[in-house]
């Protein structure tokens, strides 16, 4: 009897943990208070790939002039979770948050997390081939399996690493003219309501802190057989709100097994096809 009794604890208990954080029950709250207050803040800003052995470093002076600079938000298929890894590419770069260095771009990416390839090496390519002559500099802070909560200013983990960017560029006078938000696997139980506002105050620190720039939000929440039609919503809501905010490619379409190495993150196929979907709307927009 007393062990039937704990099996009925813990099942009653792991359906009740799923249901409190879904619907927000007790005790929600409480222990996102509890972990708020007890998780090391400063650490979580600096995560990301960090071995500079095998990079190589450029003067980030360079990139004042004739640069597309694109800041990366998100979580991991916006770093480094692709299937395939690409070495140096010519005229694409990497501006590394941890350290305020610049060099030039391969995968995995500095900055952002994750240990594999990533859409923007592929980018870089493609960006290359119509302008030889323009230089691409990536800023990529993606955190792999980042919620939008944890995004948010009042929050102040995530968002420190949007102000980081900024204040690191600052030093060598370049401006980011371009973001990318791609986020929204990790949230696919929230609902439209929530996700929007989140997403307004993601938008908010983007303007406030990287004044200027284009900022354009993909659909991306497809993983493990689950995407959600309630934060696709929410994206068109705050793209048809706000005159600086533009559509970024739907890659939830991108979802059989051809485009994704493990059902969630992006196989060289999807790497592929999500970096000719950025390009495509890059160049709609430019």
């Amino acid at each position: 009897m007393n062990k039937l009794f704990i099996i009925f604890i813990m099942i009653f208990s792991y359906f009740y943990g799923v249901i409190s954080y879904k619907y927000e029950l007790p005790p929600f709250y409480l222990i996102k208070s509890i972990l708020n207050n007890t998780v090391d803040k400063k650490f979580h800003p600096y995560v990301g790939y960090p071995k500079i052995d095998s990079k190589t470093p450029i003067d980030c002076a360079i990139f004042k002039e004739n640069t597309q600079v694109i800041l990366i938000a998100g979580q991991s298929n916006a770093a480094n979770s692709g299937e395939i890894q690409l070495g140096n590419i010519k005229n694409s770069y990497n501006f590394n948050i941890l350290d305020n260095k610049c060099y030039t771009a391969s995968d995995p990416m500095l900055g952002t997390t994750g240990l594999g390839g990533t859409i923007w090496t592929h980018l870089g390519l493609k960006i290359q081939k119509m302008n030889p002559n323009l230089n691409v500099l990536f800023v990529p802070i993606a955190v792999s399996g980042s919620s939008i909560y944890l995004w948010q200013k009042d929050i102040n983990i995530f968002y420190q690493r949007i102000a980081m960017v900024q204040q690191g560029l600052d030093q060598y006078g370049i401006k980011v003219n371009t973001i990318f938000w791609q986020q929204g696997e990790s949230d696919t139980q929230m609902s439209q309501k929530k996700y929007y506002g989140y997403l307004t105050n993601v938008v908010r620190s983007f303007v406030t802190l990287i004044k200027g720039a284009k900022i354009f939000i993909a659909d991306s929440t497809y993983c493990q057989g689950k995407h959600s039609n309630a934060i696709r919503k929410a994206n068109r809501q705050i793209i048809q709100e706000n005159a600086q905010v533009y559509t970024g490619p739907d890659l939830d379409q991108y979802h059989d097994a051809s485009y994704r190495h493990d059902d969630c993150h992006l196989s060289v196929k999807g790497q592929e096809i999500a970096a000719d979907e950025w390009f495509n709307r890059l160049n709609h927009i430019n």
